[in-house]
């Protein structure tokens, strides 16, 4: 994916893009509109890869990233963050299915 923009070689489908206009608002005001540009799905996808990787190192060397932010950053996954909190969810979980069946037991017994 990394060929066509290392050697400067243009893909034609990729000279092309759709323009769109979102509306932010219900009304229909000239300043409620966001505009966007729509590319083919593989340069869309090799921007997001080329210009996020450059972006990401940018922000790492001027610390511009704050200690909350996960995603994307080399050493800091996103499911690390969030393993002890679905861990305290499964077993919180656990125990209330723990104690049901404890209750159903109990009642059997009776």
């Amino acid at each position: 994916m990394d060929t066509p923009f290392k050697s400067g070689i243009l893909v034609p489908r990729w000279a092309q893009a759709i323009h769109c206009m979102l509306q932010k608002k219900p009304e229909p005001f000239a300043n409620c509109f966001r505009n966007i540009q729509l590319y083919e799905g593989d340069f869309s996808g090799a921007l997001k890869l080329i210009v996020g990787r450059r972006l990401m190192r940018h922000a790492n060397e001027h610390q511009s990233n704050s200690d909350e932010t996960y995603g994307g950053r080399k050493g800091r996954k996103c499911h690390e963050l969030l393993a002890p909190i679905v861990h305290i969810g499964i077993q919180q979980d656990h125990e209330k299915t723990n104690s049901v069946t404890r209750r159903g037991r109990q009642r059997l017994l009776r």
